[in-house]
C-alpha cells in the first residue's frame, strides 16, 4: 500500500526482527522491561511458562525496557533521516541504531 500511495514506509518489523536475530536470543532478552529469571523456562512443561502454583514473572518479550526502546525508537529516528535527511535536525541526537557484535 505504501508504494501505491508513493507513501514512505519503515518497516519496523523487519528492521527489528533482523536486528534481533543477530544479537541473539540472550541479548535480546536484555531489552525486555523485566530481567529474565536465571531459571525462565526450567522445569515447566513449555519455555515462558510457570509450573502451577508458582508466582508469575514479570519478563516477557514483549514489553520494552529502557534499553529496548532506545534501540528500536533509534531505529525509527535512523530511517526517517534516511528518508527525510531535513528531519535530522529535529530528531533528538542519538547514537545510529546498531546491533551489538557477537
Amino acid at each position: 500500500m505504501a508504494i501505491e500511495r508513493k507513501a514512505a514506509l519503515i518497516d519496523l518489523n523487519a528492521l527489528s526482527a533482523a536486528a534481533v536475530q543477530k544479537m541473539g536470543q540472550d541479548e535480546a532478552d536484555t531489552l525486555a522491561q523485566a530481567p529474565r529469571p536465571a531459571d525462565y523456562g526450567a522445569a515447566s512443561p513449555a519455555p515462558g511458562t510457570e509450573p502451577q502454583g508458582t508466582p508469575k514473572s514479570a519478563f516477557d518479550r514483549t514489553h520494552l525496557g529502557p534499553k529496548g526502546a532506545g534501540l528500536f525508537s533509534g531505529m525509527v529516528a535512523g530511517e526517517l533521516v534516511r528518508l527525510f535527511p531535513a528531519m535530522a535536525s529535529s530528531l533528538k541526537a542519538a547514537a545510529p541504531h546498531t546491533v551489538p557484535q557477537p
